[in-house]
């Protein structure tokens, strides 16, 4: 982290051959702000840099991304509640919530998923709440709160049955490579 620090801040040259371009500074970013080495005022200087509007969408993805309760918890009340996100920064924000993996952090969001994608489905369009209903499948050890929700709401709109239906099923081929793989 320290090393990838130093080029992007100009202390170090980057390794030969490696262009920084602004896609790459981004993607460098993420990775630290997923890992928790860079705070918002990093990123704010890396936007100063390149505030653009890709380098806009690249910083708030990695502003959703660091792994801070607060963090995911703005993160995920922007998605259900900003109206003025468009949808290149409503996947954005979804996409740094999720980034890093940790359900240490997003795990208290899987009963409230459940609880709110039929209101998102009545109140957003459908391409909004199609992207935040596969984007914030919850990653869960099992496929029970889905199963739930799914006999619970058997009214629910077809289309968005679909969708959950879709996500359950990536998630149960997941867990069965899961199991797969810890068996090797």
């Amino acid at each position: 982290a320290a090393d990838i620090r130093a080029f992007l801040n100009g202390a170090s040259p980057p390794p030969d051959g490696l262009a920084l371009d602004p896609d790459l500074r981004w993607l460098l970013w993420l990775a630290l702000a997923a890992t928790g080495h860079v705070d918002a005022a990093d990123l704010d200087g890396e936007l100063t840099r390149d505030n653009t509007g890709s380098g806009r969408t690249a910083h708030l993805r990695a502003l959703a991304a660091r792994p801070d309760a607060d963090v995911k918890a703005a993160a995920w009340t922007a998605v259900l509640t900003d109206r003025t996100l468009s949808n290149e920064h409503l996947d954005a924000t979804i996409a740094g919530f999720r980034a890093g993996g940790r359900r240490d952090l997003t795990a208290r969001y899987d009963t409230e998923y459940f609880a709110a994608i039929r209101g998102v489905w009545g109140e957003r369009s459908i391409e909004i709440a199609r992207r935040i209903v596969v984007g914030l499948f919850p990653d869960c050890d099992t496929v029970a709160l889905a199963d739930g929700w799914l006999d619970a709401h058997t009214d629910a709109p077809g289309a968005l049955r679909r969708l959950v239906l879709e996500q359950r099923d990536h998630l149960a081929r997941d867990l069965r490579a899961r199991l797969f793989n810890a068996a090797v």
